[in-house]
């Protein structure tokens, strides 16, 4: 594989919500940013360019250096377990994982093509963004699989609702809503969770401050859904909000390298305290651009909203994390993100009622037409069910049926004959009976004559017996007649 440059990682502070690896602040109704951003990294430190950048909830910030010798971009994406999932850009393409202390990757997705953007949704499906092939495609990261699916586009270009055109930032939100920077069709394109046909949420008609989008390309969203995005050949970030889209940094258009300036950008992050970092491509830079305006909280509860669970946040100077977390019972944890109930959402299955008898122990009570410990096991309603006339039985949900052969049965258990049926099983029988009695009668004739003749010594046919053998006797002594012809002169 080709080789990739070091990370740069930078430990700032507290960690976040356990089930999410990035950060979504929660933003006040109209955040701003100090246009003049704080210069932070660039490429050339390592002589090598950058492309993305990943922003976890404890403010380590990862960024993939390109090195000089690649031609396409590398994007990178960590868990909330810190495994790093990193796309090869060069041939052979590939998706690797680092997982945390390990001193060599493995292969975790197979893809076609360079993924601009990774993203690992809440349920640990890792999606790829295939810039050059118009789609989007997506893989299971829990134990070893060799396929993927495409859950956006179709591999060929184009604007309609189920195709893509090269597509580059995505994000996937709690919902397993995705949400695609359309690049070359200069638009947002959301697709809902089992839907191949996406919906247009901003696109070229769309004038942010006199100007459309063009080549939307990293994409982001906080913590009350509004979009932030990197609007590559515009050389700015916009964001959607209350009353609308509104540009965020890089309003002027400048695209030079000034502190204000910003050229092609293409991807961005944000911190746990609402800074904005923008990946300023042309310049191989990383700018910070500080939140000027308060968050909708100044404290860290109000900031980091980290406790989950309907836990209470309880603001602490004498906690290292600023913060303590009052679980709710059953939950513990620094964040109270670890469900410890016996009795949890996913604990009966099929609309099963848990009931928790102790503090390790539950029961479930099973819908109608379910069993099992955690019922799991739908209900086999024809064990003691027998159907008539060869019909089979199929259980269903909360009942059963007999499956009849053909039109000649019907009911419950296949019992009920058809009309026509029971026609011909009685002319059947007719004709079985008439047959049976005759063959009977000729018995008893036979019997009766053999009784007469040799109890009795009353031959009845005896008379008639004779004259066929006389009859034909006289057939066979027949004198032959001889004709001799005499010539006469």
């Amino acid at each position: 594989m080709p080789p990739i440059g070091i990370w740069i990682i930078i430990q700032l502070m507290i960690s976040k919500m356990a089930g999410e690896s990035f950060n979504q602040p929660k933003f006040s109704s109209l955040p701003t940013w100090n246009p003049n951003a704080t210069y932070f990294a660039a490429g050339n430190i390592s002589g090598n360019a950058i492309y993305n950048i990943f922003i976890t909830t404890d403010n380590t910030i990862y960024i993939p250096l390109l090195d000089c010798c690649s031609r396409l971009p590398n994007s990178i994406f960590v868990t909330s377990n810190n495994d790093i999932y990193v796309s090869i850009g060069g041939s052979p393409y590939s998706i690797d994982a680092w997982t945390l202390n390990a001193t060599s990757s493995i292969s975790s997705m197979p893809v076609d093509g360079p993924c601009f953007s990774l993203f690992v949704d809440i349920e640990d499906n890792l999606y790829c963004s295939l810039n050059t092939l118009h789609k989007v495609v997506t893989s299971s990261i829990i134990g070893s699989t060799n396929s993927t699916t495409i859950i956006a586009g179709t591999g060929n270009a184009g604007s309609s609702s189920d195709m893509l055109d090269g597509p580059r930032g995505i994000f996937i939100d709690r919902n397993l809503s995705l949400y695609v920077a359309d690049c070359n069709n200069n638009r947002i394109q959301l697709f809902y969770f089992g839907q191949s046909n996406g919906i247009t949420i901003v696109n070229s008609t769309e004038v942010i401050r006199l100007t459309p989008l063009n080549c939307p390309s990293g994409i982001t969203l906080d913590a009350d859904g509004y979009l932030y995005i990197t609007d590559r050949y515009n050389n700015r970030v916009v964001a959607s909000g209350p009353n609308g889209f509104h540009c965020v940094v890089g309003c002027s258009g400048s695209a030079d390298s000034t502190s204000y300036g910003l050229q092609q950008p293409s991807a961005l992050s944000f911190d746990s305290y609402g800074n904005l970092f923008v990946v300023d491509t042309y310049h191989d830079r990383i700018q910070k651009f500080l939140l000027t305006t308060n968050l909708s909280g100044n404290t860290s509860c109000d900031i980091l909203q980290p406790c989950q669970n309907n836990a209470s946040c309880i603001d602490s100077n004498t906690s290292s994390n600023g913060y303590i977390c009052s679980c709710l019972s059953g939950f513990y944890g620094l964040q109270c993100q670890i469900d410890n109930r016996p009795c949890k959402s996913y604990t009966c299955w099929n609309n099963g009622i848990c009931h928790e008898i102790s503090n390790t122990e539950f029961i479930c009570i099973c819908s109608s037409g379910w069993q099992g410990s955690n019922c799991e096991i739908q209900t086999n309603y024809c064990q003691n069910v027998t159907c008539q006339n060869n019909g089979v039985c199929r259980s269903l949900t909360k009942n059963y049926t007999c499956e009849c052969l053909g039109d000649s049965y019907s009911g419950r258990y296949c019992q009920i004959e058809s009309n026509t049926l029971v026609f011909h099983q009685t002319i059947s029988k007719s004709f079985a009976f008439i047959a049976i009695i005759a063959m009977a009668s000729v018995m008893m004739i036979v019997i009766v004559m053999d009784i007469m003749k040799y109890c009795f010594g009353i031959d009845v046919i005896s008379k008639d017996l004779k004259r066929i053998r006389q009859r034909t006797k006289v057939r066979k002594r027949k004198t032959p007649i001889i004709i001799r012809f005499i010539y006469v002169n």
